[in-house]
């Protein structure tokens, strides 16, 4: 959803399994399979919790980048993609209480987080959150400023749930860039769900489609678990993800 220009993913480990061998007497033994996760499909995550725990805490995550770029031209098409690979950090500041003092958002108090990436993606941007429910009321990149119309997150979801975020505007008179956005609910573990927040960027010349998703428990606890931003011309020209 937030953080179209860039964001972060945390590292997860598993622990797939262990093989227990023995000798002696040529035998050899190993652990049993563990019995499946049953995962139940109507499991609940609460959304709003979990965003409000995201807004509120903020992270620092290192990522790793991989992707292609495409640089065929008209005088030399169909070259092979080049892949992409970097690392960096991503910083999500605590939020502060500010007030706007002027635009169309004047009178209005609202929750300030700075979004800092290092490394290969070097960006800053700055968020304004609802400081009710926590949705998206401005965003602030190098010098756009991205007014986003009201929307509401459900409470709770399950897998299979969708709903639509914000449109937003630059309202320049030239050059306006627009964004719309959806999320969609799928299935994970036993305890958590998967939810996908897909922001289209797009202006006269380019569209970028970046799709953030996050690992969201039963308790509200959240951490996003990649990014992947895919960049259009006259073709699709470049795939970005990051993972941390």
């Amino acid at each position: 959803m937030w953080f179209s220009d860039s964001f972060c993913k945390i590292i997860w480990l598993a622990l797939v399994g262990i093989m227990l061998t023995g000798c002696g007497g040529g035998g050899s033994s190993s652990t049993p399979a563990a019995p499946p996760v049953v995962i139940d499909p109507n499991l609940t995550v609460p959304l709003q919790t979990a965003m409000a725990n995201l807004v509120n805490n903020g992270f620092n995550k290192p990522y790793t980048l991989t992707g292609w770029v495409d640089n065929s031209t008209g005088n030399n098409p169909n070259l092979p993609l080049t892949p992409l690979s970097g690392s960096g950090t991503v910083m999500i500041g605590t939020p502060v209480s500010v007030v706007f003092t002027s635009g169309p958002l004047t009178g209005v108090t609202a929750l300030k987080s700075v979004a800092v990436s290092t490394g290969t993606v070097a960006s800053t941007s700055t968020y304004y959150f609802n400081t009710s429910d926590y949705t998206i009321l401005l965003v602030q990149s190098e010098s756009k400023y991205f007014y986003y119309t009201p929307y509401t997150l459900h409470s709770t979801v399950k897998a299979g749930n969708t709903g639509a975020i914000g449109d937003s505007s630059t309202g320049e008179f030239f050059a306006t860039t627009t964004t719309t956005g959806v999320y969609s609910v799928d299935s994970d573990k036993a305890d958590s769900l998967l939810v996908t927040f897909t922001e289209t960027s797009s202006n006269f010349f380019s569209e970028v489609i970046t799709s953030t998703k996050y690992r969201i428990t039963t308790l509200g606890k959240i951490s996003p678990v990649s990014i992947t931003s895919d960049y259009y011309l006259t073709g699709h020209y470049k795939h970005v993800v990051l993972t941390f």
